[in-house]
């Protein structure tokens, strides 16, 4: 509350003494997005320029961190994405962790924009810090680029407790598209602690990285030779032959 409070304050003063043409355009765009103003629109098509400068890059943090306005904040993290800087990553990745949905859309798209290795990582800390939204669509960005890295992280979503955020961890492991996936994959329809949707799901994308290496028809092995035994677990046996059989 204390920050948003000075955060306000800064740009207050900015709109007091704002010399330069970034600070009156930034102030000017700021002012009128939060007003739900169409005008916005067109002032930014005429201070594009001056608004995706170096000069405004502070202006935006500033605005990213403090502004009661989610449509604000959207617009400062799109703006920053554009700059291009990395100095706006730490104030993005705190956004994508915490911020409104929408809000967390745009500053995963501006990371992306400005250095996909450090999305990544901001990714991942995402899904192990960030609020559920930040969490689930993160997975989303995660298969998007195929995230090698991201498995263990995402492994470790699958046992959320939360079953729509288990279930887009799943998704995302076979959409990564990686055989490095089939181990967690396999751990997870091996373990009884589980609820038997999760393992079916979890047999199911084994079953979709058939073919991507000799992993997962290990793996599939695996299942079988270790669920046998489980009680009440025939239907989730039958499925894991099966698969397996369609796997070799």
């Amino acid at each position: 509350m204390y920050r948003r409070l000075i955060g306000t304050i800064i740009l207050l003063l900015l709109a007091v003494g704002c010399g330069s043409p970034a600070q009156r355009a930034v102030n000017q765009l700021i002012e009128q997005v939060a007003l739900d103003d169409p005008m916005a629109s067109v002032t930014y098509n005429e201070n594009r320029e001056v608004l995706e400068s170096a000069e405004a890059m502070p202006l935006w943090i500033a605005a990213l961190q403090t502004s009661a306005s989610p449509a604000v904040q959207m617009w400062a993290a799109r703006l920053l994405g554009r700059i291009g800087s990395p100095e706006a990553i730490p104030a993005l990745s705190e956004a994508l962790q915490n911020g409104e949905r929408d809000v967390q859309v745009s500053a995963a798209a501006a990371l992306v924009l400005i250095d996909e290795e450090q999305a990544e990582e901001a990714f991942i800390a995402a899904i192990r810090d960030g609020n559920r939204d930040a969490k689930i669509h993160c997975l989303i960005e995660l298969e998007k680029m195929g995230s090698v890295n991201a498995i263990p992280a995402i492994a470790e979503a699958a046992r959320a407790p939360d079953a729509m955020l288990a279930s887009g961890a799943i998704t995302a492991l076979a959409g990564i598209g990686s055989p490095e996936a089939a181990g967690p994959l396999a751990d997870l329809a091996i373990d009884w602690t589980v609820p038997p949707e999760v393992r079916k799901a979890a047999i199911l994308s084994l079953g979709r990285l058939a073919g991507t290496g000799p992993e997962v028809t290990e793996n599939l092995q695996r299942i079988v030779t270790e669920i046998e035994g489980q009680e009440g677990i025939e239907e989730l046996q039958a499925l894991a032959q099966q698969t397996l059989d369609a796997s070799q």
